[in-house]
């Protein structure tokens, strides 16, 4: 059979085009030792090998109480039906007039520091004590009136008098109670005291903004407890002094 050349040329290009094809298609695997292959093989397995899994523990946190979870359903009931209801809440109705209020505040009383001042001074000029509902002064009698005439007020005694009748005008307490008490061996004690109450009620009365009314006299009682003398050498000289008290109330 006779070859023509374009025949001859058709074929040789067809040869070169399947080596072409074929040569792409065949990869070629380098050849590995065992040595390598064994090598390989056991790093693989150390740095693939899964790490066992950790035993949970039942309380995660030492020390601590352990947490506690609740379990939430992740599925609907099976039967039943699931309602819904709203009830309306009425506003309370407002019957009848409405009265408004208006809050006045009272009057605020005014501090006066001069005032609280001099009322601690006679305090402790003239030895009151003094309560919140009582106020008592305590005078000796005999140093009130004249010794020559018993019931007329001595004039030195009107400074102290003054005081006491300041304190009172300054002080809340209004009513006063004049309690006068006699020595228990005094012949005519107990008139002797009555007559010098009554005089001294009318004194402070004159001398003073109040009227006879704010005082009020109390019967004379003896006195019960002596007291040392101011004048005596010997220890445990004791006497029975004359006292005026003086209480005040609101």
């Amino acid at each position: 059979m006779k070859t023509t050349p374009l025949a001859f040329l058709a074929g040789f290009l067809a040869i070169c085009c399947l080596s072409i094809v074929t040569g792409f298609a065949q990869v070629t695997v380098p050849a590995q030792s065992s040595s390598t292959l064994d090598d390989t093989d056991s790093e693989s397995a150390t740095t693939t090998a899964p790490s066992p899994p950790a035993t949970p523990s039942a309380n995660p946190f030492p020390g601590k109480s352990s947490i506690s979870r609740v379990t939430t359903p992740t599925t609907l009931p099976s039967s039943g039906n699931v309602s819904r209801q709203s009830t309306p809440v009425a506003d309370a109705e407002t019957s009848g007039s409405v009265v408004a209020m208006q809050k006045v505040e009272g009057e605020v009383e005014i501090i006066d520091e001069a005032k609280i001042k001099r009322l601690a001074e006679l305090r402790r000029e003239l030895r009151i004590a003094d309560a919140a509902s009582q106020a008592r002064i305590g005078l000796p009698t005999d140093d009130l009136f004249e010794e020559s005439a018993p019931t007329i007020v001595d004039d030195l005694a009107e400074p102290t008098l003054k005081r006491v009748i300041e304190f009172i005008e300054l002080n809340d307490k209004k009513k006063v109670t004049v309690n006068s008490y006699y020595a228990p061996d005094q012949e005519g004690g107990k008139e002797l005291a009555w007559a010098r109450t009554l005089q001294l009620i009318e004194w402070m009365a004159a001398n003073s903004s109040f009227e006879v009314e704010n005082f009020k006299a109390s019967g004379p009682a003896p006195v019960t407890k002596p007291t040392p003398k101011k004048f005596t050498t010997e220890v445990g000289d004791v006497e029975f002094v004359n006292r005026t008290d003086l209480v005040l109330e609101r």
